[in-house]
């Protein structure tokens, strides 16, 4: 009994020898427990939270859409190549920078907040408009919401440097800013009166570097091996943006194909007008000799 006592009694004189060679650097445990939280806090608040939209559309053709006469092996295969061309359509940039033109997706709003900025899309209190700029260049700026429709433009930035100088102006009336003409109008979100503590800041992107951030976070895949329906989904730190972003996708998608059938249409009703004149003439032909041959028989 004395000899399994000794090793319990040995165990706890070292944890206690252990405890009390450390108790005494309490105040580091306690400030690194503190730092870690600290650190943990900022990081959740200062990435932004990504919400995930998902669409699907379901892809129709004549060659393969006739289930009476069953999915052959050669129906499957054209199905399948027609399907990954469709999604290849889907990630073309020239669709992509259709949807961005079409929602100005190059021009973000943003609010200043403690950790990051908030993005304003749909929300934004102001408008940018940008008459005399060139399309290509990027640039950005900050906007204060004053009494009196006053709004005050500072922190103008562009690839060629930085601008401290502040402008004031109205809403609707041009503004000769070291970056070019800007015009600021009123939003839906505008409400008059309001005091806007926080500057809006307005940032310009060319629709290329736009169509192309889209691009990376646009997945468009098949849905299932044996069906033709692709699934189009997009991770954004708007849900609504990315939600308008499928919708005008497939409705610029669509209007391409109708464009292209209603192109197809026209060169066979070209190819028809043509060849009329020359049908007419073997039909006058034929019925010469038709009547030739009745008055020799």
């Amino acid at each position: 009994m004395e000899n399994q006592l000794l090793p319990q009694k040995n165990e706890d004189f070292q944890i206690f020898e252990f405890l009390n060679r450390y108790i005494r650097y309490w105040p580091w445990f306690v400030m690194s427990v503190a730092l870690c939280c600290a650190l943990a806090f900022i990081w959740i608040k200062a990435t932004p939270k990504t919400y995930q939209c998902t669409a699907t559309m379901l892809i129709v053709e004549e060659d393969f859409s006739d289930l009476s006469s069953g999915f052959t092996e050669r129906n499957q295969f054209k199905a399948k190549a027609n399907v990954n061309n469709e999604i290849d359509m889907f990630m073309s940039p020239q669709l992509i920078q259709e949807v961005v033109k079409r929602l100005n997706l190059n021009i973000s709003y943003a609010e200043k907040g403690w950790f990051r900025d908030i993005d304003l899309y749909t929300q934004s209190p102001v408008i940018a408009a940008f008459p005399d700029s060139y399309e290509q260049d990027d640039l950005s700026f900050q906007v204060e919401l004053k009494p009196d429709s006053v709004v005050v433009l500072s922190n103008f930035a562009k690839r060629n440097g930085v601008f401290t100088q502040s402008i004031a102006t109205k809403f609707n009336v041009p503004a000769q800013s070291p970056i070019g003409s800007i015009v600021i109008s009123p939003s839906l979100y505008y409400t008059p009166g309001s005091s806007y503590q926080n500057p809006v800041v307005v940032s310009r992107i060319s629709v290329k570097s736009a169509s192309a951030g889209f691009a990376g976070a646009l997945n468009v895949s098949l849905l299932s091996k044996e069906k033709t329906i692709i699934s189009l989904s997009m991770d954004d730190a708007s849900y609504q943006k990315a939600e308008d972003f499928l919708n005008a996708l497939i409705i610029v998608y669509n209007e391409n194909g109708l464009k292209n059938k209603n192109k197809n249409v026209e060169a066979t009703l070209k190819q028809i007008d043509e060849r009329l004149p020359i049908i007419e003439e073997e039909l006058q032909l034929l019925d010469v000799l038709y009547a030739t041959y009745k008055t020799t028989n």
